[in-house]
């Protein structure tokens, strides 16, 4: 819990920058077409990193529970944690769209497509249309919090406290 960030340089394991934070760090994200780093701290607030200037340039308030997940698409920085509400802030202008239905933490979040993948605290994995935010599918086999989302050659994959992996055939959905 040193609330810092370190970039490190992978071929000689030396540390380059180190951004420090007020509170720990619970995820960080990049995005190199834009040379951003996104972070999350337990303070609920996103912020953007620019990395060749090194300063932050944008904070906001982003949930009213600690985030544990963000997931960033061409204009969306969607982000979820410790409440049943997954949110989505369009980079341009912050707009704010929100996606209601979990009953608990949502631990994990997968984009593909037009569509948006979580898992939670609930046991259940919703699917949801990006753009109307609607719930399209509610897909239940585990028997505990889903934790992680993953997709390999058109197929979805789910892990969960239950010590599962679940294989989904994603174009049968």
């Amino acid at each position: 819990n040193d609330c810092t960030v370190r970039q490190w340089n992978i071929h000689t394991g030396v540390c380059h920058n180190m951004f420090k934070f007020a509170d720990p760090v619970t995820v960080t994200k990049l995005k190199q077409e834009i040379n951003c780093m996104f972070t999350a701290c337990w303070d609920k607030m996103i912020r953007v990193v620019d990395l060749k200037r090194q300063v932050v340039a944008k904070s906001f308030i982003a949930s009213k529970e600690t985030i544990k997940e963000i997931v960033l698409t061409n204009n969306l920085i969607i982000v979820a944690g410790c409440e049943p509400i997954i949110r989505a802030f369009t980079m341009d202008t912050g707009k704010q769209r929100t996606f209601m239905g979990h009953k608990g933490w949502v631990y994990c979040l997968m984009v593909h497509g037009k569509l948006l993948f979580s898992g939670g605290d609930d046991n259940i994995i919703r699917v949801w249309d990006l753009e109307t935010t609607f719930q399209l599918e509610a897909l239940t086999a585990h028997r505990n919090g889903v934790t992680s989302l993953a997709l390999c050659n058109g197929d979805l994959y789910s892990s969960s406290f239950d010590h599962y992996i679940i294989h989904w055939d994603l174009p049968a959905l």
